[in-house]
């Protein structure tokens, strides 16, 4: 040091002064810095926890699109015919459909009511299979009104079963019982089906 500046005590002429403000804007600087950094990281974790309680409301969103989704798939499925039947001609039941007849108290009401079904079949009057398989639906609706119907509707409501559904099923067991009396078979259907070419 110059003993000159020091014995005036002028402190801006030492030559410690520059290093001593050097420091001192080095530490301002850092003070600033850390100061804009954790503002802008708290900013930062604001932003991510309105994101994570955005995402569980979402989240939460597509739980019950999701349900809602697999609720309509199962009506869909319910209440499709090709649910209950096999995708071949002449129409046939899966296990599904075999289940829904037993379920619903279809088979008890055919075989309850068989006599008297294969009478309307014969009074409506057939040439050929296929005629049986149209006039079974035939027989089949018109019991729709009687009392003997009303376990089957029952069923229908309680389980969310198109109605329709548990005719067609009664139907094709119909058809295969009374063919199976005259000495035909399901597959005679395609043969004599108009609408085959």
């Amino acid at each position: 040091m110059n003993s000159k500046n020091m014995e005036s005590g002028n402190i801006f002429t030492s030559e410690w002064f520059i290093p001593i403000i050097t420091l001192v804007q080095i530490i301002i600087a850092g003070i600033v810095a850390f100061a804009t950094a954790s503002y802008k990281f708290g900013k930062l974790e604001q932003r991510i926890d309105h994101l994570e309680e955005d995402n569980k409301d979402e989240k939460k969103e597509l739980r019950e699109l999701g349900k809602s989704v697999a609720e309509i798939k199962g009506q869909l499925s319910v209440n499709n015919p090709a649910a209950y039947v096999q995708r071949k001609s002449p129409v046939t039941m899966n296990e599904r459909g075999e289940k829904l007849l037993k379920d619903s108290g279809g088979d008890d009401f055919i075989s309850s009511n068989k006599n008297e079904l294969f009478e309307k079949i014969k009074t409506i009057g057939y040439k050929t299979a296929y005629d049986v398989q149209e006039n079974t639906k035939i027989v089949i609706n018109s019991y729709k009104n009687d009392e003997r119907f009303i376990k089957l509707k029952d069923y229908a409501f309680k389980e969310g079963v198109d109605l329709e559904i548990i005719t067609l099923v009664l139907a094709i067991r119909l058809r295969d019982l009374f063919l199976q009396e005259i000495g035909l078979t399901p597959e005679d259907v395609d043969r004599s089906d108009p609408t085959i070419v």
